[in-house]
């Protein structure tokens, strides 16, 4: 088991919604989402130097939304509830330069049972 430190993930949305009035452009309105999770208490499972399952923590967000740079609505410290945890389809190696122990290895120069010669 191996803890997390807390971490953010942030998130910026920008979309812009043009405004007609009887069919003619009038004007652009800008529009800018923003949100930041921040996440504590994560923890990941590790076996033979792979990530194998993640337990999760607490999370909490902080989000604004802004039309034309003023702020029109915002919350912060706002709670998600997170799942208690899930397995990966399949072991994530965390070590670039060793060999995922799951992988069947093969030697140079032998052969499989049952091999022709």
């Amino acid at each position: 088991m191996v803890a997390f430190a807390k971490h953010r993930v942030t998130s910026a949305h920008r979309p812009s919604v043009d405004v007609y009035v009887d069919g003619v452009k009038v004007g652009t309105l800008d529009v800018q989402l923003n949100v930041v999770f921040w996440i504590s208490g994560l923890v990941c499972v590790v076996r033979d130097a792979c990530l194998t399952g993640v337990r999760s923590g607490e999370c909490a967000v902080d989000a604004s939304l802004e039309a034309q740079g003023a702020v029109i609505a915002e919350r912060r410290g706002g709670r998600l509830d997170l799942p208690g945890g899930f397995a990966l389809r399949g072991p994530v190696p965390l070590l670039r330069d060793e060999p995922n122990p799951h992988e069947a290895r093969t030697v140079p120069g032998t052969r499989h049972r049952g091999a022709a010669a």
